[in-house]
């Protein structure tokens, strides 16, 4: 991904992930709406999320998996 947030590996990603949504007609090609629903507006928690959920904003279509990391996740890795 062009705009890596972090160098982790993607199976550690998976231990901490606190949700997991589908992705509907609404949030098609638009994670930061999805993003500023669950968590508020950010571009760093969107960023981790595309790069947890190994998409971008041009291949997020609808039906596929969006991952959402906890809020210890999001504390310990961005300081949120």
């Amino acid at each position: 991904m062009f705009l890596s947030s972090s160098s982790l590996p993607y199976s550690f990603y998976s231990l901490l992930i606190d949700d997991m949504s589908v992705v509907t007609d609404k949030y098609s090609h638009r994670p930061d709406n999805l993003v500023s629903d669950v968590y508020g507006v950010d571009f760093f928690v969107e960023s981790l999320c595309n790069e947890a959920s190994n998409v971008s904003a041009l291949s997020l279509e609808p039906g596929s998996a969006y991952l959402l990391p906890s809020e210890l996740f999001l504390k310990y890795f961005l300081g949120v």
